[in-house]
């Protein structure tokens, strides 16, 4: 079994590795991808996920673990291995927002495009990317708010504990900093 945190970039998925780790779970990382102000805890990633499309052996070595995939990766997930997959939802317009923030820290502008359609280009990709997993009999999927989470972290994590088979969900409650709370 390979956990999985999934969700568009910028909807909440290091902050429930962050929890994940907090609660015990051995999560698949590395450090290639420091901290920095839009993740001052870090990122939690591991770098052959980007090449997901093109290469799956990395997989065998995430049984067991957690791993965070971005949304539009998903569907290249093998059959060969079972899944439980948390997909982080945020509103759209702060993905879009905070992504934006992000881009323009980091490269000095912003994304290209009209809010309005990366917002409906983002809702599109995420009801695609549920249907896939619904419709798959390897995936479990829960669905977690980042803001329920940062509104009431313990009964949120108490939620996924029981999703996961039971990990450590006050720990994983107390890694929650609200402060982290940001556009970006």
């Amino acid at each position: 079994m390979i956990t999985v945190v999934s969700g568009l970039p910028r909807s909440g998925t290091s902050m429930m590795m962050q929890m994940l780790a907090a609660g015990g779970l051995e999560i698949l990382m590395d450090e290639i991808r420091k901290a920095d102000d839009g993740n001052p805890l870090g990122y939690f990633e591991y770098e052959p996920v980007k090449r997901l499309i093109q290469e799956q052996d990395w997989l065998k070595s995430a049984e067991g673990k957690v791993v965070k995939i971005i949304s539009i990766f998903l569907e290249h997930l093998p059959e060969e291995y079972d899944y439980r997959v948390i997909f982080m939802q945020r509103d759209l317009e702060a993905v879009v927002r905070s992504q934006n923030e992000l881009i323009r820290k980091l490269q000095g502008e912003t994304a290209a495009g009209n809010m309005d359609i990366l917002k409906r280009t983002f809702q599109q990709q995420v009801a695609k990317t549920l249907s896939w997993c619904e419709h798959r009999r390897n995936i479990d999927l829960t669905e977690v708010e980042y803001q329920a989470v940062l509104d009431n972290p313990q009964q949120e994590a108490e939620r996924i504990s029981k999703f996961l088979g039971g990990v450590d969900a006050t720990s994983m409650a107390r890694a929650v900093d609200p402060d982290l709370q940001h556009h970006i």
